[in-house]
């Protein structure tokens, strides 16, 4: 059986998680549920799409991603199913899956919208992911073909990506995730960087006064010193070795970050 991984902002605190798993569960027994995270702030699609775009390929190829952020359900939010090449993914149609398309070839895409018995007659306006999104899910483990919920559709909603603009001396961003470190992680790719001459870039953050070296991990800085650094997810990111970027240098989602060639680079303690 495939692994189902769920991603949500529903927290630990209340059942709703596990309601979710145990409808999948009691479709799918023998389906491995795996948690990516129920921590997103709630509504806030921007981090669940960044979560999933981090991490989804990681996972082994047939693996079907069950997303659950939508501060409009119960309006009419529709949910969907993405066929990838490698991958499955079911979520509501708030852009909250489209940055996946960066790296995960998008077959078709389905809005859930056929009973055919796979989903309860009666159903809940604001709790579908436990109604018509781990159902799919589930039964898409079972080997259901995604046809088989609804019509195929092209008009699902795309969460636009903060653009990069580059140009010959500098390259500009800004963050768009920050993690329970405190770290910084900007929508500048890793690969962006020539890392020959990384020792020659500085990230500067506007009106922060803040510049950086580039480095390879913490500790070719000193202790309690920013830097800049190419991320595990391939994105440059901010920290301090041993500290809380985010909260040591008031960080904030959509500050701007530029990268900068320089002669030398001086780290900020």
């Amino acid at each position: 059986m495939a692994i189902i991984a769920l991603l949500t902002d529903f927290g630990t605190r209340d059942w709703f998680a596990a309601e979710m798993k145990a409808v999948i569960y009691s479709i799918s027994p023998q389906s491995t549920v795996i948690d990516i995270t129920h921590q997103i702030d709630p509504g806030d699609t921007r981090a669940a799409a960044f979560a999933l775009l981090a991490c989804f390929k990681s996972f082994p190829p047939g693996t079907i991603f069950c997303t659950v952020v939508d501060p409009d359900t119960g309006t009419d939010s529709r949910p969907v199913i993405f066929q990838g090449e490698n991958y499955f993914f079911t979520g509501p149609d708030n852009g909250v899956l489209s940055w996946i398309c960066q790296t995960e070839n998008i077959i078709a895409v389905y809005q859930l919208n056929r009973q055919n018995g796979f989903f309860k007659t009666q159903q809940c306006a604001t709790f579908y992911g436990r109604d018509l999104i781990a159902p799919a899910a589930a039964q898409i483990s079972k080997g259901v073909i995604p046809e088989m919920f609804g019509s195929r559709i092209s008009d699902y909603r795309r969460l636009p990506f903060p653009e990069v603009k580059i140009s010959k001396n500098q390259i500009c961003g800004q963050i768009i995730y920050l993690d329970r470190f405190g770290n910084a992680i900007t929508n500048i790719r890793s690969d962006l960087i020539d890392n020959k001459s990384q020792k020659q870039l500085v990230t500067k953050i506007p009106g922060k006064f803040l510049t950086l070296p580039v480095r390879r991990c913490y500790k070719e800085v000193p202790l309690q010193s920013g830097l800049a650094y190419m991320g595990s997810v391939g994105f440059i990111e901010i920290g301090i070795n041993g500290g809380n970027a985010a909260r040591d240098f008031k960080l904030l989602l959509g500050d701007s970050v530029q990268i900068i060639k320089t002669a030398s680079v001086d780290p900020v303690n």
